[in-house]
């Protein structure tokens, strides 16, 4: 008897113990497009500037250019499906430890350790020609939605730094970017360019 009970006890801890990890999946994942969210990219930062084993790291600001434009056109529902192909795309292009994220509306992250500024500017130009690259079509009339782009601001972490700067600073060569014509990928070194 006290085997059996000893049993359903294990039972119902493993059950338990799925069920939590399950909610904890939920909660740093976007719904719509499985992406982390928000808190887990905050979550992955934090843990990436404590890390002992990660030597360096960088950060890709993404947005979809003129999406406003994609939802007044062509409904919400295209616009979602656009939020769905641009994470995909960015999810095949990276690799391992990297992190992917929806960090509001059109704007997502990318987390890489590892990775050198030079190696990351590479990883946000090919996401850059893939966005654009793709072809998207509506469900009801099988009509292409045009040429989706994108811009990308690249950043590299500096020790110390708050995570409220080295965002700024992966946003301002995302501004870069938009202020230059946009569906371009940008790196503080384009920003210390433009300056000189």
């Amino acid at each position: 008897m006290l085997q059996v009970r000893l049993e359903e006890s294990r039972s119902e801890a493993e059950a338990l113990r799925k069920e939590l990890e399950q909610a904890r999946l939920e909660a740093t994942t976007d719904v719509l497009t499985g992406l982390s969210n928000r808190k887990a990219f905050f979550r992955a930062l934090g843990q990436m500037r404590l890390s002992k084993d990660i030597s360096e790291f960088s950060l890709v600001m993404v947005d979809i250019d003129h999406f406003k434009n994609v939802n007044d056109n062509y409904g919400h529902l295209l616009g979602d499906k656009v939020l769905r192909f641009v994470s995909s795309i960015m999810k095949n292009g990276v690799k391992g430890k990297d992190l992917v994220s929806r960090y509001a509306g059109e704007e997502f992250t990318i987390l890489l350790p590892d990775t050198e500024h030079q190696g990351v500017m590479v990883v946000a130009e090919n996401i850059r020609i893939s966005i654009e690259a793709g072809k998207l079509v509506r469900s009801d009339t099988r009509k292409s939605i045009g040429t989706i782009t994108g811009c990308l601001g690249v950043a590299q972490y500096r020790p110390n730094e708050s995570d409220d700067k080295f965002i700024a600073r992966a946003d301002e060569a995302l501004y870069h970017a938009k202020e230059n014509g946009r569906n371009r990928a940008a790196g503080e070194l384009d920003l210390i360019k433009a300056v000189s």
